[in-house]
């Protein structure tokens, strides 16, 4: 049975990113109220409300067992994805730059490369070198408890 070794969640919410949704809504009602479009137009406010709904419900979950990694970015990845410990060349963890290594934060898929990433703010993040060429980094807040879980993982027998 696979034993949870260490198991991070992270949301969109920096401070900053909060005043913005705030003040790019209030701007947004403002401009409609001003020009006399909101009673014509309200309906117009459902964007705004769905883009704020939409990024506060964005987490990315990843957890790291015995013999697998699970990752998603909901509500992009509905599922679970797994990695197996014997698909893994080599974990570690890793600084990087999101926007000139991968555009941006996000779910940074292998569109282009065997390069992916998923993200939600920072420049620290857990480098997957799977056996197949493919690379993966998963974000992380917390890179020195997850560099304890990444010797605990790799120490383990790959049975």
């Amino acid at each position: 049975m696979d034993k949870i070794i260490f198991k991070e969640t992270q949301r969109y919410n920096q401070w900053w990113l909060q005043i913005l949704l705030v003040i790019s809504n209030l701007a947004f009602i403002y401009n409609l109220y001003t020009n006399n479009e909101l009673l014509t137009h309200g309906w117009i406010l459902v964007f705004p409300v769905i883009i704020t709904i939409l990024i506060y419900t964005i987490r990315l979950e990843y957890t790291l067992s015995t013999n697998a990694i699970t990752y998603r970015l909901y509500p992009f990845q509905i599922q679970l994805k797994k990695i197996e410990k014997k698909e893994i060349a080599t974990i570690f963890i890793r600084k990087y730059n999101p926007i000139f290594e991968f555009g941006g934060w996000g779910y940074r898929a292998f569109l282009r490369s065997n390069n992916g990433a998923l993200n939600i703010w920072g420049n620290m993040g857990i480098q997957l070198v799977l056996k197949n060429g493919k690379r993966l980094l998963i974000g992380t807040q917390l890179p020195e408890d997850a560099e304890i879980a990444i010797e605990e993982f790799w120490g383990l027998s790959n049975e």
